[in-house]
């Protein structure tokens, strides 16, 4: 009895620790998200003789302007949607599964300790893990359209070096977390990579707490193999 509490404790005491971690995360992901999609607020341009201020901005009325303003809003939305499902991808892993360094961390191996989950957890991870790489997919897509129109917008009314080095920088700025979407969506099906915890964990096994009876174990694997055949 006191190894299973004793181990629960630690498993607790870890989903703590990284919710802690991810809740910090996600915190200066949402100034990234603000300051990368909306280029065309935050790159010095110029008005006359002075640098624009984001009033002037704002209150540009040119239909091209307002159409790029109008683009960088929706860019930030996706992304904004997107970490939302980011999110609830993390704490989805971080509650039913955990970091085993003594398990091997291949789809196959992954998905068999998946079979210890009740199906309901099991398709909840698949579904939020799925969702994650078709809205990442869409925001950087969108991103790209956004660098183009912004691009257009911001060097016809350049202002000096800081506008050139500003924009770069907020580009590259966005650019990291596109690569790191890219790195923890473009894997196996059944390959879990942390999208914010600082070293890239995968989750390869069940929290404790969550395994389902040995009884049920058997009965998830079998319609595990009746779905297989089925396709």
């Amino acid at each position: 009895m006191s190894d299973t509490t004793g181990c629960k404790g630690t498993t607790q005491d870890q989903d703590f620790k990284q919710k802690i971690n991810v809740s910090i995360s996600f915190i200066m992901e949402i100034y990234r998200v603000v300051i990368g999609s909306f280029l065309l607020l935050f790159v010095p341009q110029k008005c006359g003789e002075n640098v624009c201020e984001i009033s002037d901005k704002l209150n540009n009325t040119n239909a091209f302007h307002r159409t790029i303003l109008a683009f960088n809003a929706l860019t930030c939305a996706l992304f904004l949607a997107m970490y939302c499902v980011e999110i609830r991808r993390e704490n989805k892993l971080i509650t039913y599964l955990q970091v085993n360094p003594a398990r091997p961390r291949d789809d196959e191996s992954v998905r068999s300790a998946l079979m210890r989950l009740s199906p309901k957890r099991h398709d909840a991870i698949l579904i939020l893990d799925s969702l994650y790489q078709r809205v990442g997919i869409a925001a950087c897509s969108c991103f790209v359209v956004n660098v183009v129109l912004s691009a257009i917008g911001i060097f016809a009314n350049i202002y000096d070096n800081n506008t050139i080095t500003a924009f770069i920088t907020n580009i590259l700025f966005m650019s990291i977390k596109l690569i790191d979407v890219n790195t923890v969506t473009n894997t196996n099906e059944h390959i879990f990579l942390s999208a914010y915890l600082a070293e890239r964990l995968q989750y390869n096994d069940v929290d404790p707490d969550k395994i389902i009876s040995p009884t049920e174990v058997v009965e998830t694997s079998r319609l595990s193999e009746v779905v297989d055949k089925s396709n």
